[in-house]
């Protein structure tokens, strides 16, 4: 169930800021899912494009009363995911207007979660059909906990803004089956 929202969320926010910044397909920010640094410690990004970058830091699951598993084992997980959304902008002939560009994009996407802060089947109908809601979080980090973030990922620091998103669904409600007692 992780997949396909994150696609969800990757198809979505690409419309938001195609939308938005309609004006030049040559400042077109990509929005990609993917993690930073490759397992060699190589950069995973593209010189010659801006990004969008959503990669899936963490994953909780939910433990709230109302959804323990403890009670119902088969039950779904309920999971809470940590996405960091970092930009990115070009290195390859960058000018010095391409930071302040990547500023309006990481702006653009505060503004996306401000307007839309829960997906429900009725404002995303795409949203995978075992998933009641999203609902997304900004999270509050102070500046050592955004250098570890950096440092966990491999990377080089970027403007950033670090989400958490409840409420995702994993599995299916099954039937307990009695096993049957032999005397």
């Amino acid at each position: 169930m992780i997949t396909p929202i994150l696609r969800l969320l990757q198809s979505t926010l690409t419309e938001h800021l195609s939308a938005q910044f309609a004006r030049n397909s040559f400042d077109a920010f990509n929005v990609v899912v993917d993690k930073l640094v490759s397992r060699d410690g190589k950069s995973t990004l593209d010189p010659a494009l801006n990004q969008v970058v959503i990669t899936l830091l963490d994953i909780q699951e939910e433990r709230t009363v109302q959804r323990s598993r403890t009670s119902h084992p088969g039950a779904p997980y309920h999971l809470n995911l940590t996405l960091l959304l970092s930009v990115h902008e070009k290195e390859e002939q960058r000018d010095q207007q391409d930071y302040l560009k990547g500023m309006e994009y990481l702006d653009a996407v505060l503004g996306f979660f401000q307007q839309y802060p829960t997906f429900t089947p009725l404002t995303h109908p795409n949203l995978p059909g075992s998933v009641e809601y999203l609902q997304f979080e900004l999270a509050n980090e102070n500046l050592r906990e955004n250098s570890y973030i950096w440092t966990m990922t491999g990377a080089k620091h970027a403007p950033s803004a670090l989400y958490k998103v409840r409420s995702v669904s994993v599995g299916t409600k099954q039937m307990a089956t009695r096993i049957p007692q032999f005397n």
